[in-house]
C-alpha cells in the first residue's frame, strides 16, 4: 500500500531541526524487525522525506543494520517497502522504462490492504481484515502477518503462493503472469463480499508500509498484530499502537499549528530530549 499523504509540515524557525532529532532518537532506539520481510537483501525501501518527496534507497537493505543506518541519516516521515522481491532491487524502476528488462522479479508478496473510508468505519476494517485472514485460511494460504498501519487501516500479507511455479524468463511476462494470478483470487475475495483495495494486491511494483516505522499521519507506529490482537477490540489496537510510538514524533499539520514552540512539542513527546537542548 502506497500511504503517500500530502502532509504540509510546518518548518518555522526551529521546528525542522528538532523533527529530525526526534525521528533519529526513535530510530535508534528501535531497531526495526526487518524478520517479516524476508528475503530482506531483495527488497526495495523507499521513504518519505521532510519535504514530502520520495527518496529510493540506492543499495540493498542487506540487514536492520543497514537501514538503521539509512534511517539515522535521512530521518524519513515515513517508510515504505516493496511487496515484490527484485533481483536489483535498489535500481528499480517503472514497468514502462525501457530498461524494464534489466531487473528482474524473484517474487511477490499477496498483500491486502484495507483501510476506512466512505462507509467504512476502523471497526470495519479490522472486521475486514479478519475475514480476509479467514478467506486466505480456506484458500490454503498462509498469512505472514497482519498490521495496524497506524492510521486508517490494516495490511493482510501472505508469501507468494504460486512461487513455485514461476517458470517464465522474460521479465515482462514474468510480472504479467503474476498479475494474471492475483486478479484471479482478488475476484474471489470480492465475491466473498471482502473490501479492500485491489490495485494494491493486483501491482507487482507496489510500496506498502513497513511494521516497526513512524506513521507520520499520526505518530502511531505500522504495529504487526498477532490473531488474537486483530480480533481484541479497536480500541485495545490504537493503544498498542501509541504504546510503542511513545518516543516517536507526532508530525503536526500547518493548518493545525500554526507556531511551534520548543515547550509544546516537548510536552507532546514525553521523556524524549532534543539532541540540541
Amino acid at each position: 500500500m502506497r500511504e503517500a499523504y500530502a502532509v504540509e509540515i510546518s518548518m518555522d524557525s526551529g521546528f525542522s531541526p528538532l523533527l529530525r532529532s526526534q525521528i533519529k532518537f526513535y530510530y535508534k532506539s528501535n531497531p526495526v524487525d526487518l524478520a517479516i520481510t524476508s528475503p530482506v537483501k531483495f527488497r526495495h525501501f523507499r521513504f518519505r522525506l521532510e519535504d514530502t518527496s520520495f527518496y529510493k534507497v540506492k543499495c540493498k537493505i542487506r540487514d536492520s543494520r543497514d537501514l538503521r543506518e539509512h534511517l539515522i541519516k535521512k530521518a524519513p516521515l515515513d517508510v515504505y517497502y516493496s511487496t515484490a522481491c527484485w533481483l536489483n532491487p535498489h535500481v528499480l524502476g517503472s514497468r514502462v522504462e525501457k530498461d524494464v528488462l534489466k531487473n528482474l522479479m524473484i517474487s511477490c508478496d499477496l498483500a491486502f490492504d484495507i483501510d476506512r473510508g466512505g462507509k467504512l468505519k476502523l471497526e470495519d476494517a479490522r472486521q475486514q481484515a479478519i475475514r480476509m485472514n479467514e478467506f486466505l485460511k480456506s484458500k490454503g494460504i498462509s498469512v505472514r502477518y497482519s498490521a495496524f498501519s497506524g492510521s486508517k487501516g490494516f495490511h493482510v500479507v501472505s508469501d507468494d503462493p504460486w512461487n513455485d511455479e514461476i517458470t517464465e524468463e522474460n521479465p515482462r511476462k514474468r510480472e504479467s503472469k503474476a498479475i494474471e494470478r492475483r486478479k484471479r483470487i482478488v475476484q474471489e475475495a470480492k465475491e466473498k463480499g471482502i473490501v479492500f483495495d485491489e490495485k494494491v494486491t493486483v501491482d507487482t511494483r507496489r510500496i506498502i508500509r513497513l511494521p516497526g516505522t513512524i506513521n507520520s499521519k499520526t505518530g502511531s507506529i505500522c504495529t504487526v498484530l498477532s490473531k488474537k490482537e486483530l480480533e481484541s477490540d479497536i480500541y485495545e489496537i490504537l493503544k498498542l499502537a501509541r504504546r510503542h510510538a511513545i518516543s516517536a514524533p507526532k508530525i503536526p499539520l500547518r493548518r493545525r499549528v500554526r507556531e511551534m514552540t520548543h515547550d509544546f512539542i516537548m510536552g507532546k513527546i514525553p521523556g524524549l530530549k532534543a539532541d540540541w537542548e
